[in-house]
């Protein structure tokens, strides 16, 4: 059916008798097919067809006769990212659910927003940005909101070991799409269509009529358990869930370093006590809590609704500038906020010194806020971390996955970080929710995995947990936890001394619960790729080990292992699509990443990094380039960079016939590095030209 044609549809009238219900329940058909939307532009995503059915949705139906009493109009909504208007013949009835994930949803109707004959549900945007969105099942009932989704009682008890425990219950119906319940949040339950985070692992659930799976679920260290029920005829409903840990994780803490809420930072749905039981609900231990430019503490809320034991809650402040966002912590509940209006970022990490932060995490740092892209072509190179206003970074960690601001390329933002520590910023790298929301953007997705005592979790040790996070001793995590060691002994923040061969030996361990694979891995040496392996059959046996033998240079390098999964599609975990796409195409991957692992090739007992290594050279060749550029023969690509940068910044010309003839005389990987290094430059250059002055 084509909507942006003006066809009227006679609406077909039916009814559902219930045993415990005097009178027929009527229900109006609106549309009974999904219908696909475009405002404007072109596809949001490469998964819709170049032309939508319409750029609104016009639901057209006829009523012989008006509601008696209130009644609910209710359907699907799929892939909604902007704001959407739903109204009833001229008068609007709220918004669809911002939300990407299939969901059905509700609005309750008045008899006098109701006319005999001809009726129309409209939901349309004023917004100009493309969103391709999908509405349809829409049906009118006649029968009040609260008592159609109150039909039918689901009790629900799930336990770990035989005793409760906090979780996410999720509830999809027959359609394969969230289902409202006739639960709303409270000190037990943080609710929204088809999510129910419990306290205490119970609920009663209410329920139209129907069939539905219903999911418990507790984070990706937990296999999930699952179960249909048939509420068609039943009235009342009775399920036991159980819960188990799977993935080895002791002696580690899961952290999420940014995490909000509406009722602090003002945007968003999730108000504090939804964000309390969430936290418990996806089994994350040490929050820390980033409401924008404030510095708030839920323990005591956290006490009073009896959460205390499940994890400790840290105070932090996410600083919002013009010139990016940074996540600082630990700071004082209600001590001195910095200030956030400076003109450079000079000012703006000597205001967060007023706050005595131990960590300072630069976030989302491709993303554009205010205009402005940390990490983007017009303000940094690429390739070798050089900012081109010359503004120094002075963070000690940074966000390489943030599970609510996914990147269209998963591993831009590992590769800035390894390009950060070849030139000599030691920063920790960080996986993070960044939610404000209760179910869309979910806490603890995206997090990062702490070295540390997991035995009391709500008395963590923070200040060894700081201490151990700033020594980069963890491990990046949006579903997959890579563990790995090296020569049996060496791990994330380790410096690995120099060895006799030149090979090391690394084990790799990934662990998963049976609803998340991991089917390829990935080993960067001064964020160069030098191993990678894939499986098109399946995944990698979670529980065997992996053995691989890296040969390393004689210099210092940093290592690191990425580990990559097919996305989560099932509602009770699904991997977001980006939040600021650079293309229509996505490819749904799950992600982990370790923390960075030094190997000591030069025997100092130092790291030594890419830029170091290369200013060494250019000093002790008395800045000759010529000869600087002969010496990179038995050095990686990633010190070649920096000569190439060294060696621009001297004033040579790359592009002179006698330079680029003695370029193409030097190994490959030299003369590469040099290309690269100048293109990138040129990129830079364009993209500076065209910024607003």
């Amino acid at each position: 059916m084509k909507l942006n044609t003006l066809a009227v549809m006679v609406a077909s009238t039916f009814c559902l008798f219930t045993s415990h219900r005097a009178s027929a329940e009527s229900i109006t058909e609106i549309e009974p097919n999904m219908i696909h939307i475009r405002q404007a532009g072109d596809r949001e995503w490469s998964g819709f067809s170049e032309q939508a059915d319409a750029n609104e949705f016009r639901g057209r139906f006829l009523l012989g006769q008006t509601l008696s009493g209130p009644g609910v109009i209710g359907f699907e909504q799929q892939d909604v990212k902007q704001t959407w208007i739903v109204s009833l013949n001229g008068e609007s009835l709220g918004r669809l659910a911002r939300d990407e994930n299939a969901m059905r949803v509700f609005y309750e109707v008045h008899p006098d927003q109701l006319t005999r004959g001809l009726n129309e549900l409209r939901i349309y945007t004023t917004s100009d940005t493309p969103d391709d969105i999908r509405i349809g099942r829409a049906v009118l009932v006649n029968n009040p909101q609260k008592e159609y989704l109150n039909q039918r009682t689901l009790k629900v008890q799930v336990k770990e070991g035989g005793q409760p425990v906090p979780c996410r219950l999720t509830i999809i119906n027959q359609d394969g799409a969230l289902q409202t319940t006739g639960l709303s949040s409270s000190e037990k339950y943080a609710v929204r269509p088809g999510v129910l985070y419990v306290a205490q692992g119970s609920a009663e659930i209410g329920l139209p009529p129907g069939r539905y799976t219903v999911i418990a679920s507790r984070g990706p260290e937990y296999e999930i358990d699952q179960q249909k029920v048939d509420l068609r005829q039943a009235f009342d409903g009775e399920l036991e869930l159980s819960l188990s840990r799977v993935v080895e994780t002791s002696g580690w803490l899961a952290c999420d370093t940014h995490v909000h809420t509406l009722t602090h930072s003002g945007h968003g749905d999730s108000i504090e006590d939804e964000r309390i039981l969430t936290i418990a609900g996806e089994g994350v231990e040490l929050p820390i809590i980033t409401e924008h430019n404030k510095q708030i503490s839920y323990a005591d809320r956290q006490s009073k609704l009896g959460m205390s034991e499940w994890y400790t809650v840290v105070t932090g402040n996410e600083v919002t500038t013009k010139w990016g966002h940074f996540n600082v912590w630990p700071v004082q509940a209600g001590g001195v906020i910095p200030g956030f209006k400076g003109k450079d970022w000079k000012q703006i990490f000597k205001e967060i010194e007023v706050a005595t932060p131990e960590i300072i995490i630069l976030n989302h740092a491709e993303d554009l806020h205010s205009g402005y892209r940390p990490f983007g072509r017009k303000n940094r190179h690429r390739l070798t971390g050089h900012h081109l206003e010359g503004w120094k970074l002075e963070a000690n960690a940074m966000e390489v996955v943030n599970s609510g601001a996914q990147q269209s390329d998963l591993m831009q933002l590992p590769r800035d970080w390894m390009v950060c520590l070849n030139r000599g910023q030691f920063l920790t790298p960080v996986g993070c929710s960044d939610s404000h929301d209760v179910s869309r953007h979910f806490v603890g997705q995206g997090r990062t995995y702490i070295q540390g005592g997991d035995d009391r979790l709500g008395q963590i040790d923070t200040v060894a947990a700081t201490q151990s996070f700033r020594d980069g001793r963890v491990v990046v995590s949006c579903g997959l936890i890579p563990m790995v060691m090296i020569e049996q002994k060496y791990g994330p923040g380790d410096l690995v001394p120099k060895q006799s061969k030149d090979e090391l030996t690394l084990n790799l361990t990934v662990n998963t619960p049976d609803w998340i694979e991991c089917n390829r891995y990935e080993v960067y040496l001064n964020g160069e790729l030098v191993l990678k392996y894939s499986s098109d059959e399946g995944a990698i046996d979670g529980l065997e080990e992996v053995t691989l033998n890296i040969s390393v240079p004689d210099h210092d390098v940093h290592i690191e292992v990425a580990v990559f999964g097919p996305g989560v599609t099932s509602l009770h975990w699904p991997i977001a699509k980006p939040y600021q796409p650079d293309h229509p195409n996505w490819n749904s991957q799950v992600f982990g990443m370790t923390g960075a692992i030094w190997y000591d090739g030069n025997g100092d007992q130092k790291r030594n990094c890419a830029r170091e290594i290369a200013a060494g050279i250019w000093k002790t060749t008395g800045e000759d380039a010529q000869e600087a550029i002969k010496r990179l023969k038995t050095y990686d690509r990633a010190v070649a960079l920096q000569m190439a940068e060294l060696v621009h910044e001297s004033g040579h010309s790359f592009q002179t016939p006698e330079f680029r003839r003695f370029l193409e005389e030097q190994p490959k990987q030299v003369e590469r590095a040099f290309v690269d290094y100048w293109d990138e430059w040129r990129q830079s250059e364009i993209a500076r030209l065209e910024m607003p002055r």
